[in-house]
């Protein structure tokens, strides 16, 4: 019986002691329920001051974003101006190049044909030159031929003729040493008669 009372004396201190922490878990339950309480309380506060900034910064966004996308949209105009702008200079200066590309092809060719019937003019003349050339050589040649031929004629004839007109002198030359002898021999023979003659008239 003692053990039964003292195990009944040591469960009701036990239950006392349990109950006395049950109290003081409600009670520290208690102070913190009433101090989320006022914690949300305070989030709440903050989370209505942050919606009205989020719904102000929604607000700004969505004008911002409607004045960028009205910006956007004037720039994406402007874009669009000065790319038709640049396309049309392009295809100006394509289209010029191409006109200035087919006049210069075109003027290419008509110096070309000029050139060449100018070329072919030249090479008929040279052809024909050389002809001229060729046949004025060829007569210069019979010319040459000629010349020499008559040259060693001329040669010839200037031998025979050198040989007679050696001759001549030579038989000049014997005619002149005949007469001066016949006029020597005739002297001669004047003076012995001339002597003979005074001889005769002196006796």
């Amino acid at each position: 019986d003692k053990l039964d009372a003292l195990e009944a004396k040591h469960s009701k201190e036990r239950i006392g002691i349990y109950q006395q922490k049950i109290e003081a878990v409600a009670a520290e339950r208690d102070v913190m329920l009433a101090d989320l309480a006022v914690e949300s309380a305070k989030l709440e506060t903050v989370r209505a001051k942050m919606d009205v900034k989020l719904n102000r910064v929604r607000t700004d966004v969505v004008g911002v974003k409607a004045a960028f996308e009205q910006e956007l949209k004037k720039r994406r105009l402007l874009a669009e101006e000065e790319r038709q702008e640049l396309l049309g200079r392009i295809e100006d200066v394509r289209s010029d190049m191409t006109n200035k590309i087919i006049a210069q092809q075109e003027s290419m060719e008509t110096q070309k044909s000029a050139y060449i019937n100018e070329q072919d003019a030249a090479i008929v003349k040279s052809e024909e030159e050389c002809r001229q050339a060729w046949s004025e050589l060829a007569t210069l040649k019979q010319t040459l031929n000629d010349t020499n031929e008559e040259k060693s004629r001329m040669e010839g004839t200037v031998a025979d003729k050198a040989a007679l007109i050696e001759s001549y002198e030579n038989d000049r030359t014997s005619f002149r040493k005949s007469v001066r002898l016949s006029f020597k021999v005739a002297r001669e023979k004047i003076g012995s008669k001339a002597k003979r003659v005074i001889g005769k008239d002196d006796k």
